[in-house]
């Protein structure tokens, strides 16, 4: 895993989602109720923007930690099993 690559993603996503749910989210609450209605949504959008992104980041490090190479290593599996006529271990008794 390339951790600069994977920083520069993260922040990234921290930064455009949280700007732009803070946007759609202070938009929205500027057409309900005008200026006040922006600040309140905003800062809703900040709140939700953060937890969605630090969430999502968490989701790029699970994958590429635990699953990278998961379908790989079971095909491997499967082709040997396959072409070795190898029992599974479950199986055998």
């Amino acid at each position: 895993m390339d951790w600069k690559k994977f920083i520069v993603r993260f922040l990234r996503n921290v930064i455009v989602f949280t700007a732009l749910s803070t946007l759609l989210l202070g938009v929205f609450g500027y057409f309900l109720s005008g200026r006040e209605g922006f600040i309140n949504m905003a800062a809703w959008g900040i709140a939700l923007g953060l937890v969605g992104s630090f969430s999502s980041g968490l989701a790029m490090l699970l994958n590429t930690e635990i699953w990278s190479g998961y379908s790989r290593r079971y095909g491997e599996s499967c082709f040997r099993k396959d072409s070795e006529g190898e029992d599974d271990p479950d199986t055998r008794r």
